[in-house]
């Protein structure tokens, strides 16, 4: 029988502990020693307070990344061929709107709209644009005194190869 040592190396902790419930284990098999006694026929609920109070400051290991494979590969997979339609539906709109806007140019119309949508056309300017580093690093204290922080919302970002 592999000691605790090496099965903690081996397994997640409920790898391990699938492992003792279907070899009906107790923590005594692997000398550890509960504050609790076993008895033959104990509860579920009891063996489960018994191994998590003799696993306590035992390490076993991680295998979060695996399980989030596991579980998220559909999800995955889905949001693949979703950004694959979406990259496609944006690289027509792009096309139509150029089209669109060439018509606009060439006609001289500015703005058309009926009772379905309305187009405008917004001729090409300049834009004044603070870089935001340069200013931290050249004017640090001006930087602080004009910068404030706003909330981000938590996303995730996902690229198809």
């Amino acid at each position: 029988m592999k000691s605790i040592e090496e099965l903690s190396k081996e397994m997640a902790l409920d790898e391990f502990l699938k492992y003792v419930d279907d070899e009906q284990q107790c923590p005594d098999d692997y000398k550890l020693t509960p504050n609790t006694t076993c008895d033959d026929g104990d509860t579920p609920q009891k063996c489960s307070d018994c191994w998590n109070t003799a696993l306590k400051g035992i390490e076993f290991k991680n295998n979060s990344l695996e399980l989030f494979q596991k579980k998220a590969l559909p999800t995955l997979i889905k949001l693949q061929k979703a950004e694959e339609k979406y990259k496609k539906l944006n690289e027509d709109r792009k096309k139509l709107k150029d089209k669109l806007k060439e018509e606009m140019n060439r006609y001289n119309i500015n703005k058309w709209e009926n009772d379905e949508f309305s187009i405008t056309y917004i001729a090409a300017t300049e834009r004044s644009k603070l870089d935001s580093k340069e200013v931290k690093e050249k004017f640090p204290d001006v930087f602080n005194i004009c910068s404030h922080l706003s909330p981000v919302a938590e996303s995730i970002r996902f690229k198809v190869k």
